[in-house]
């Protein structure tokens, strides 16, 4: 270590007999590591991996990840902080005998990631004898459970109960089967709430599939509910609803979904119980939105993003179309699409074409409408950077004081409330304000992308190489931009004030020691403010 290297050498032997070893409490590395044939004596090291989670767990500072260096059963563990677990490619294992797999208590500030695990109770797994509960999620900010398998448990397969916080768990890929229980149970403590969100998941062979009791909100999102007692228990204030291509089928009874969002693919008849599971609303047999009260869309054809101190933000309004609904929540979604944003490609979006760029939800205790600012992610803000307008598609959805739901989309175009403009190319010819060809196809295509949208201010700085003397390339760059600034005016941009600057040779974008150089610093830039 490298503390003992700064010691006297007396200290140096004392180590080299001492080995590895440290203290329980002391902190290993942000990564710690187990082993099928680890030891817990050991640091959780890679050369030197613990045997179980729960020993790796308490020297893995907050934000540290525990890691897996082959196949083994891990034992159970208690998640206390922000973590990582990821098992993979090993997918490691745990058998939890007759108690909780993995149970996460962490702060409501902490977020938290299980991933690449197999949970299962006792053999034989009869009901008597199974493990009680995979993974136990008590109190986070966000617990991420991604390509986890769970079975043979007693009471529930995964169980989301805070008691101190409202966390948002994702389940991704992930398999719930064959339990005694429930696969999927939600249930807040009073005063508290839990979203959970399943994509690509099965679940399976239990009880009940998917329990959401008041203040739990389920949404399944590609995901089979089969094979169960009840498919759907939605209790109290609880919602359990599907989205794209959900499948509730198969279970002797299916139960009922809160809202179709989108479509979803019903039972073998569509009708109610054990037919097929569909919501209050809506034919039988037939996918449907469950609009209970219409929601008047609000969104601008031109949106103004404003820069802020933590953020490029935009603003919408929810509106209750009829006087009497009053809204407590609104939730807005903004999607671009691919083609505009290369940078995404990595990223979930709405479909194969779309890109989540930012959410947000506001709430009342029932109002009409609902402002709602939805702060722009990084990808959505690199887009606005990079490009002079953004196509978007708004998706809103309202909740009203009787918990009815309404959504709707719109489209619309991002643009920044201030807008720097500049050529890719030098646009003029040495000691020249008229501009080339290059230049011109820049003006082009400069008011093309603006449209008809009024500019507050538009300010046009121009710039020259540093052939010549600076007090005249000060005025060359001069001519430039008023020459700029006249021509797009004269097409019919829509502007108030007009504001001519020179930087003259300074502030050079490439040298000024080859004609390229050169070339490439004769041009203009445009700032917008709308």
């Amino acid at each position: 270590m490298i503390r003992f290297a700064a010691m006297a050498c007396c200290l140096l032997a004392v180590a080299a007999v001492a080995g590895s070893a440290r203290a329980d409490d002391e902190p290993a590395d942000a990564r710690t590591w187990v082993s099928g044939v680890g030891d817990d004596s050991n640091p959780c090291t890679r050369t030197a991996p613990c045997l179980t989670l729960d020993r790796a767990l308490a020297v893995t500072p907050a934000g540290g990840e525990v890691d897996a260096l082959d196949q083994g059963s891990y034992g159970t563990a208690v998640v206390d902080k922000a973590v990582t677990i990821d098992l993979s490619p090993q997918v490691g294992g745990i058998d939890n005998g007759v108690v909780d797999g993995i149970t996460v208590d962490a702060g409501a500030g902490d977020d938290v990631v299980l991933r690449s695990l197999t949970i299962n109770g006792a053999t034989p797994r009869t009901c008597a004898q199974a493990g009680a509960t995979g993974i136990v999620v008590r109190n986070a900010r966000t617990v991420s459970i991604e390509h986890v398998t769970i079975a043979g448990q007693a009471v529930a397969d995964i169980a989301v109960a805070p008691t101190a916080s409202n966390p948002l768990v994702t389940l991704n890929g992930v398999a719930l089967r064959n339990g005694c229980g429930t696969g999927l149970a939600v249930d807040p403590a009073a005063g508290h709430t839990a979203t959970v969100m399943v994509r690509n998941g099965v679940i399976s062979g239990g009880a009940v599939g998917v329990h959401a009791g008041s203040g739990g909100l389920v949404i399944l999102n590609g995901s089979t509910v089969t094979g169960n007692a009840l498919g759907l228990d939605p209790v109290g204030t609880g919602r359990i609803e599907a989205y794209i291509n959900a499948q509730i089928y198969g279970n002797a009874n299916d139960g009922i979904l809160s809202a179709y969002i989108g479509w979803a693919e019903p039972g073998a008849t569509g009708a109610t119980g054990a037919a097929g599971a569909k919501g209050a609303t809506g034919a039988a047999g037939t996918s449907y939105v469950d609009e209970t009260f219409p929601l008047d869309v609000t969104v601008p054809t031109t949106i103004r993003a404003t820069p802020s101190g933590t953020g490029t933000t935009i603003s919408f309004r929810c509106e209750a179309a009829a006087s009497a609904t009053r809204l407590t929540a609104c939730v807005v979604s903004v999607f671009a699409s691919r083609a505009s944003i290369h940078a995404a490609q990595r990223l979930h979006g709405r479909s194969a074409h779309q890109v989540l760029i930012g959410t947000a939800t506001a709430t009342s205790a029932g109002t009409r409408a609902i402002a709602v600012v939805v702060r722009l992610n990084a990808v959505g803000r690199q887009a606005l950077r990079d490009l002079p307008e953004l196509p978007i598609e708004v998706a809103l959805r309202a909740t009203d004081t009787t918990g009815a739901v309404a959504s709707s989309t719109a489209t619309s175009t991002i643009r920044p409330r201030t807008s720097v403009i500049i050529p890719s190319d030098g646009i003029f010819a040495s000691d020249s304000w008229h501009p080339d060809a290059a230049g011109l196809a820049f003006i082009g295509r400069v008011r093309q992308s603006l449209g008809t949208t009024p500019v507050k201010r538009l300010t046009c700085t121009g710039y020259t190489d540093s052939t010549g003397l600076p007090e005249d390339n000060l005025w060359l760059g001069r001519m430039r931009a008023q020459t700029v600034c006249d021509a797009l005016v004269a097409d019919g941009l829509r502007v108030t004030t007009v504001v001519i600057a020179s930087q003259g040779e300074s502030n050079p974008r490439a040298t000024n020691d080859t004609a390229a150089g050169r070339a490439l610093n004769r041009r203009i830039a445009l700032s917008l403010t709308y």
